[in-house]
């Protein structure tokens, strides 16, 4: 078995995870965590960590939270929106011709759901956003919870016609499935200013709105969701980006 090296917020959280998941699909090769300050040669694939300082990386797909972000030098080879390709190229980043977009708008190459669609309508809440959705709103709609696997987390987003998410990559994983979503949040508990969401939609020509929960008593069903188009070579031009590409 051969190893390749990767580092990413170590969490349940089903954005987490994909780093592992992804380079291991992609590059064919046992993904291992590894330290940000080891000197060892690591990939930095998915989440909003563009910002993080770490020794002898290669950047791939991930993206700034805030517009404040500090990026800094890195080598960066894709990132998750225009946003962010401006802000690293302010930063004096050479990254002209990196590629843009999620990895996780690649999952469908790598894993193809077959369950049936057995749910009108879900919400997938930013884990920070769970409990306090599961207490106020659970016994009203069907409630996706992001701390699980991803494939797992994927079969759950594929039963569904529509969602609705304050998760960033319940969005993101949805959207590249062809289901309806529609970006809400639940007050300001989610760190940042909300520039991931629009770095993300601003790499498929898109422009989203945030609706504001936290005060709604109305019917969910009546909440406008729509389905995305993802730009036909935006994943193959990823791929064609990423450093450790193997098996697809």
């Amino acid at each position: 078995m051969e190893y390749i090296f990767a580092n990413w917020c170590l969490s349940s959280n089903v954005g987490d995870q994909l780093t592992p998941y992804l380079v291991e699909k992609i590059s064919g090769k046992k993904c291992v965590f590894c330290d940000q300050n080891s000197r060892v040669l690591k990939y930095v694939v998915v989440g909003s960590i563009l910002n993080w300082e770490i020794k002898n990386a290669v950047f791939w797909g991930t993206g700034i939270a805030d517009s404040k972000d500090n990026i800094g030098i890195k080598d960066i080879r894709s990132v998750r929106g225009y946003i962010s390709k401006t802000a690293a190229m302010n930063f004096g980043n050479d990254c002209y011709t990196a590629s843009v977009g999620d990895p996780a708008l690649i999952l469908p190459k790598i894993y193809s759901s077959d369950v049936k669609k057995t749910n009108s309508l879900a919400i997938v809440p930013h884990y920070i956003d769970l409990e306090y959705f599961v207490s106020k709103f659970g016994s009203r709609i069907r409630i996706i919870n992001p701390l699980q696997s991803v494939e797992n987390f994927i079969d759950e987003i594929c039963s569904c016609e529509s969602i609705l998410s304050s998760s960033l990559h319940g969005l993101i994983i949805a959207e590249a499935y062809g289901v309806k979503t529609r970006w809400v949040k639940f007050g300001n508990r989610i760190g940042g200013d909300g520039t991931k969401f629009r770095d993300h939609y601003s790499s498929i020509n898109t422009v989203q709105e945030c609706l504001d929960l936290s005060e709604f008593n109305g019917k969910f069903e009546e909440i406008e969701s729509t389905r995305k188009k993802i730009p036909d070579d935006l994943v193959s031009r990823m791929l064609e980006t990423c450093p450790f590409r193997g098996k697809i």
